[in-house]
């Protein structure tokens, strides 16, 4: 993952309730570090390590987006989508992966609900994709 710095990065989407993301990755490293990032910009984060563990803990209304590693043990990002999504139809979701995916790969997929993000990760590229996300809210 890499880390894209810019000065003054600042979450204008929030106003006085920062937004609470979710994110879901068996990559502990990862998901440490993106969990820092957005806290870092203003974002009220949970992070969880076990898919099984997102899911059973997810109540509609909780979170506005999600960010979810395709590729997990157990259940993957899509799979555990459309576990969240049934739960709660407004959630957006950017789904991380090292494989090149688009979302025409996965019609059942809503363009504008949710985004996907090829790793390398640029942190403040991912910030904008967020922020997009929220936009759509």
């Amino acid at each position: 993952m890499s880390i894209d710095r810019e000065d003054g990065v600042v979450n204008s989407i929030t106003s006085q309730t920062p937004a609470k993301i979710l994110v879901v990755d068996d990559d502990v490293d990862n998901g440490l570090l993106l969990k820092d990032f957005l806290q870092m910009s203003g974002f009220d984060v949970d992070f969880y390590f076990s898919p099984e563990e997102a899911s059973e803990n997810f109540q509609c209304g909780q979170y506005r987006v999600a960010i979810l590693d395709v590729l997990m043990d157990g259940i993957g990002g899509i799979e555990l989508y459309k576990i969240l999504s049934n739960i709660d139809t407004k959630i957006r979701v950017c789904f991380l992966t090292g494989y090149d995916i688009n979302a025409g790969d996965y019609p059942d997929l809503p363009e504008h609900k949710t985004k996907i993000v090829l790793k390398p990760i640029y942190l403040t590229q991912l910030l904008t994709i967020i922020r997009t996300l929220l936009i759509d809210t």
